[in-house]
């Protein structure tokens, strides 16, 4: 079996602390892209909902909260379409990201 030297010990507890910085950096860059794109859906004016392959909701705005009813009714569908609910149009958009 072979020994480590205090050097290549030294080394590794260096790379150690680097790979962790650079993680908790990668982390908060994330945190911040995620906060923005949460800040962008809830700016817009209508119900948005990012929905899951396996139809989980990723992310919604307050509109779409307040229109949870509708969201019950949706066929998710390869294609566009219209919906009515309470006396107004809704479009159904899928789209891959």
């Amino acid at each position: 079996m072979s020994t480590v030297t205090p050097e290549e010990l030294n080394l590794l507890i260096e790379q150690t602390y680097k790979v962790e910085g650079d993680f908790n950096e990668l982390k908060a860059s994330y945190e911040h892209l995620q906060d923005t794109v949460e800040k962008v859906v809830e700016f817009l004016p209508n119900a948005i909902w990012i929905v899951n392959d396996d139809g989980t909701i990723f992310l919604q705005n307050s509109k779409a909260r307040e229109l949870w009813e509708l969201l019950k009714q949706l066929e998710y569908k390869n294609e566009d379409y219209e919906l009515r609910f309470n006396s107004y149009s809704y479009l159904y958009k899928k789209l891959y990201i």
